[in-house]
């Protein structure tokens, strides 16, 4: 038994079956202090649901200011240079180790301590098996991914400096030509990523950049699954996406399906031509979701979207 499955097992327990059962399973002193630590602080999470809502707000704060005061530390052989983004399970940081004469700047993804979420670490895990398998122009390359000798997962990838596309364009002031020829590299990206057996599941204009060289590239695999996922034992057991960009069928588990892709594309798309995302969702039951589109008229004072 790993000690995720046994952390798995014991922490939906009672506190007395819990100890009963850590006393019984197979473990060295060591695993059975790692687990003791995991599933204390799974305890003190749980805790924050009793606390007031104005302390909630400050702990987080104090957190946000203990992902700064990572900056020029070492994860393995990078060092955090810059916080870029965060979310729930995860925290990315520019970051630079030696390279020759010069250093290597990557985008350094780390689990965020204390996050021992089973389907955190299963979706942070199966994103680095699926950007090794994934090579394209248009797709951020994995550069490696591993553990640090303290015990921190992290992923480095390529380091996208851009926008947004949808920011882009308009910015740029790119004509009906331009905007699709983005969209045709974002196709043959997500074409290359469905031909893998891969599903993205969340794209979206800031998973979706333009760098300073006017390049695509499709950021953020964190929660794109296998198409096969629904045989391997390792689905996703918790629905993670964008409501915005998110197809019906998003909102019932299931096996993957490209379609879901498709439908965000199709957003993407009525968005990069006319600046507006276009119409609005009403989400009845999971399994009864209507959508209802209703596209905006160009801006014609702008005249962008004549092709010259």
């Amino acid at each position: 038994m790993s000690l995720r499955e046994a952390f798995d097992e014991l922490a939906d327990l009672p506190p007395q079956q819990r100890t009963e059962r850590l006393r019984a399973m197979p473990l060295t002193d060591q695993e059975r202090r790692r687990l003791e630590s995991m599933l204390a602080e799974t305890a003190l999470q749980n805790e924050l649901l009793d606390v007031p809502v104005f302390d909630v707000v400050e702990n987080l704060q104090n957190e946000a200011g203990a992902l700064e005061r990572l900056i020029g530390t070492r994860i393995g052989p990078f060092t955090l240079v810059e916080l870029i983004g965060e979310g729930g399970s995860a925290a990315v940081f520019r970051a630079s180790r030696p390279a020759g004469s010069g250093e290597q700047l990557v985008a350094l993804k780390l689990l965020r301590a204390g996050r021992f979420s089973s389907d955190g670490e299963r979706r942070f895990r199966r994103e680095q098996a699926i950007l090794a398998q994934l090579t394209h122009p248009h797709v951020a390359r994995l550069i490696e991914g591993g553990v640090d000798a303290s015990g921190v997962s992290y992923i480095a990838m390529e380091l996208v400096e851009g926008e947004p596309v949808t920011v882009a364009v308009a910015a740029r002031g790119l004509d009906l030509k331009a905007r699709l020829g983005l969209f045709m590299d974002l196709c043959g990206a997500i074409d290359a990523a469905h031909a893998s057996l891969i599903v993205h599941c969340d794209l979206k204009p800031s998973n979706v950049l333009l760098d300073r060289n006017g390049t695509l590239k499709v950021l953020d695999f964190g929660v794109a699954r296998l198409i096969d996922a629904s045989h391997d034992g390792d689905m996703t057991r918790t629905i993670a996406l964008t409501p915005e960009y998110a197809a019906p069928e998003q909102y019932v588990v299931g096996p993957p399906k490209v379609s879901v892709d498709i439908y965000a594309l199709g957003v993407l798309l009525g968005e990069l031509l006319t600046g507006q995302r276009l119409g609005t969702r009403t989400r009845m039951t999971a399994s009864a979701a209507v959508v209802q589109a209703t596209a905006p008229e160009p801006p014609g004072r702008q005249g962008w979207w004549r092709a010259r």
